[in-house]
């Protein structure tokens, strides 16, 4: 490998060359801790992936893996919650309905391959 040269993989996915001169040294970039969006004294934990506030340890709700504040989690619920009661009653009506049809048919139908296998 060439002196001076490093290769940036993330993810094993290609990123590029990042080419350096020998004895100069990167700028240090000095990471700022942003506070909670509610709680001002308190370090920020996760950012809300809808709003993008940052939010404590306390008022971040994990929900399938994602942080979200709770305004946006309210929000999130509301919409997950209208239509699939709705759609999940019709669903079952009709595997009721379609069972009850096919029942005694299936029933019957299956009684006479028996009958004829034992004669």
């Amino acid at each position: 490998m060439t002196p001076g040269c490093e290769i940036f993989l993330t993810s094993s996915r290609w990123r590029g060359i990042h080419w350096e001169e020998p004895g100069r040294k990167r700028p240090s970039v000095a990471l700022q801790r942003s506070n909670c969006i509610n709680h001002p004294d308190r370090y920020g934990h996760a950012v809300c992936m809808t709003c993008k506030k940052t939010v404590c340890q306390e008022c971040a709700t994990d929900w399938d893996g994602i942080y979200y504040c709770s305004p946006c989690l309210a929000g999130r619920r509301r919409a997950a919650r209208q239509g699939s009661a709705v759609v999940g009653w019709i669903l079952v009506t009709l595997a009721a309905a379609a069972l009850f049809c096919l029942g005694p048919r299936l029933l019957v139908w299956g009684a006479t391959l028996l009958q004829r296998g034992v004669e």
